[in-house]
Order: structure tokens, then C-alpha cells, then sequence
């Protein structure tokens, strides 16, 4: 069963983009994170990216560590997290909020 979710109006694009790899023990372990945060921060898009997949991606993000976190408004980098870190994924989307309001 799919729940449906409000999302509040925004007027602007928030973008949590997450690289990650199959193969890749962080990115297994910080999966879960992002779905609970994903039902925190109602406002945030979350993307999900394998860098298998889209290998161009490697290059154009510059991504040497995996994951790799984008957090964006607007299309504009506002922070970059490398590693898994949930506390950092928190407090990182917590900022980014704040700079909303």
C-alpha cells in the first residue's frame, strides 16, 4: 500500500541528489536514512543516482567518494557531503531548510 503524502507549496526546487553504487557497503547502510528523511523533509525532492548506471556522472560531479550527497535549491549547490553520515545528512537538510523560511 502507497501512502500519500501532502507536500507543502513551495515556491522554489530543494534537491537531495544521492550517488551511490550497488556494490557500495556505505551506500547500502545510508538507503534507509534517506527514506526516513525523505518523510521528515516533506519540501526536499530525493534523487537517487547509480553511478553504474550513469557513469558520466563521475566526471561532471566530480565524485571520487561514494556516496556522495548534493544538496541544492534552485539548481545551486548549497552543500556537499561525502560518506555515509547520517547526523551530517540531518543536520545538512536542516540548514538547507532554514535557509527556505
Amino acid at each position: 500500500m502507497i501512502e500519500e503524502v501532502t507536500v507543502p507549496e513551495t515556491k522554489h526546487r530543494y534537491v537531495c541528489t544521492c550517488f551511490w553504487a550497488s556494490w557500495c557497503p556505505s551506500c547500502s547502510r545510508l538507503l534507509p536514512e534517506l527514506e526516513r528523511s525523505r518523510t521528515e523533509f516533506l519540501e526536499f525532492e530525493f534523487e537517487m543516482i547509480d553511478i553504474d548506471e550513469f557513469p558520466d556522472n563521475i566526471e561532471q560531479f566530480d565524485l571520487f567518494v561514494l556516496p556522495t550527497i548534493i544538496i541544492s535549491i534552485d539548481n545551486e549547490m548549497k552543500t556537499r557531503l561525502i560518506g555515509y553520515s547520517p547526523e551530517l545528512l540531518t543536520n545538512a537538510l536542516n540548514v538547507a531548510r532554514q535557509s527556505i523560511t
